[in-house]
C-alpha cells in the first residue's frame, strides 16, 4: 500500500506455488494485477480481494515482459509477442507474432527488437497482428521505450570495428527506423531498462546505478498541445467490476425493499391500533 509513501507497506504475497511459477514482470490497472511467469503462464489477481482470478499458458516460453492497453494485455516472450483481451476472470488469447528482446507500445503500435533489428508491428486489429519492414539500429538493443510524440529511446552498447565499445543512450524517431540517431549519451554501464515520465528518460545503469536523461530541448513553442480522450483499458474493468458487484447490489436492494416492507406493515397497522 503506497497511498503514503512514508508508511508504504506490504498488504498480502503471493509466492510462486501459489501463482503457479516465478513471476518475471506485472503489469496493474483498476485493482487488477497480470503477472507474467517462468512457466509461460499470465495470471490475474484481485488486488482488493486478494483471490487469483484466472490463468492463461502460452506455451512460448517465459513472459518476460508486459503492457496494457485500450483494454489489451501485450506480453512477449522470447518467441512471440501476443495480445490478450484482459477480461480479469476470463482472459483470452487474441493473436500473436514472432517475438523478440524488447518491445515498446507506440502512438501507432508496436516496436520489437532483436539483436540489432527493430521491427514495427500494426497492432489496430489485436487479432491480426502485422509486422512491417525492419529498421536497422546501429548497436544491439539491449532496452527501448517510446513516448507519445514519435520519439524512440533505445540503450545498448556501440560497436567499433565490431568489439564492443561505448555504452550508450540514444534518441532517434520511432515512425523512421532507418533514419539517423538524433542525439546520443554515453553511460558510466550498459543500461538494462529505461521509462520515460514527463519528458525525461530514467534509465536503470547496473552498478552506476539511476540515470536521469533530459533528451528533449526546451519546449519554447506557443502553440498550445491538444487532448482527446478515447476508450480504454478502465471500460473492460468497468464492465467487469460491474458485473461482479451487480449481484452485490441486487443482494442490498432485495434487504432494503424487505426492510422498507417491514416499516411500511408496521406503521399501517400502528395507524390502525389509533
Amino acid at each position: 500500500d503506497v497511498t503514503d509513501p512514508p508508511s508504504a507497506h506490504r498488504q498480502r504475497r503471493f509466492n510462486r506455488f501459489e501463482l503457479g511459477g516465478d513471476a518475471l514482470c506485472v503489469e496493474s490497472l483498476g485493482g487488477i494485477a497480470y503477472v507474467g511467469l517462468t512457466t509461460g503462464e499470465i495470471v490475474s489477481v484481485d488486488l482488493v480481494g486478494g483471490q487469483l482470478l484466472d490463468s492463461l499458458s502460452l506455451g512460448a516460453g517465459a513472459v518476460t515482459d508486459l503492457r496494457l492497453s485500450a483494454g489489451v494485455l501485450y506480453a512477449l516472450s522470447p518467441s512471440r509477442l501476443h495480445t490478450i483481451r484482459a477480461t480479469p476472470e476470463d482472459l483470452q488469447l487474441l493473436g500473436t507474432i514472432s517475438g523478440g528482446d524488447q518491445f515498446t507500445l507506440t502512438a501507432t503500435g508496436a516496436l520489437i527488437s532483436r539483436s540489432n533489428s527493430i521491427f514495427p508491428v500494426d497492432t489496430r486489429d489485436p487479432s491480426q497482428l502485422v509486422e512491417g519492414t525492419r529498421g536497422v539500429n546501429p548497436f544491439p538493443v539491449e532496452g527501448l521505450v517510446a513516448d507519445g510524440s514519435g520519439n524512440l529511446l533505445v540503450v545498448g552498447q556501440r560497436l567499433e570495428n565490431g568489439q564492443a565499445a561505448d555504452p550508450v543512450v540514444a534518441l532517434r524517431s520511432a515512425t523512421n527506423l532507418d533514419g539517423p540517431l538524433l542525439q546520443q549519451f554515453v553511460l558510466p554501464s550498459v543500461g538494462r531498462s529505461i521509462s520515460i515520465s514527463n519528458g525525461l528518460g530514467y534509465l536503470a545503469n547496473g552498478a552506476s546505478g539511476l540515470q536521469v536523461v533530459n533528451y528533449l530541448a526546451t519546449d519554447v513553442g506557443t502553440v498550445a498541445p491538444t487532448v482527446s480522450l478515447s476508450a480504454s483499458s478502465c471500460s473492460v474493468l468497468r464492465e467487469w467490476h460491474l458485473e461482479r458487484d451487480a449481484e452485490r447490489e441486487r443482494e442490498i436492494e432485495r434487504s432494503m425493499c424487505a426492510r422498507n416492507s417491514q416499516l411500511l406493515a408496521d406503521f399501517v397497522q400502528q395507524q390502525i391500533g389509533r
